[in-house]
């Protein structure tokens, strides 16, 4: 049976969830809770081979060193005796971005191993 990596972004977090299926149902309810609903979670990305996880290892990676770029480019240290709150916030949000953008290359790295 061929499987495909399903890619869905949550509409509410921003969040993305990868996963290996046969097809996009069973691929939602591998993931489960608000993956399920197409509404909210759609598609990120057109389904991919599995065999095509090293390349989409590495655009992972891509983002998740441009996601650290913008850490440090927010960081508010060093760079003004006082910082701002919106400053502070740009910051708290550059940190999440790269969080995500992390722990997306790590799963997908779990799921090529584990294939």
């Amino acid at each position: 049976m061929t499987a495909f990596l399903f890619t869905f972004e949550d509409q509410t977090t921003g969040e993305l969830a990868d996963t290996i299926a046969p097809n996009e149902a069973a691929a939602r309810l591998r993931l489960g809770g608000d993956w399920v609903n197409v509404e909210r979670a759609p598609l990120w990305a057109r389904p991919s081979e599995v065999g095509d996880l090293p390349r989409i290892i590495q655009e992972a990676l891509h983002e998740e060193r441009a996601a650290h770029a913008a850490v440090q480019a927010a960081n508010p240290m060093g760079k003004d005796r006082f910082t701002s709150p919106e400053a502070l916030k740009e910051f708290t949000d550059a940190q999440e971005a790269h969080r995500r953008a992390q722990a997306r290359r790590r799963a997908l790295i779990e799921m090529s191993l584990s294939t």
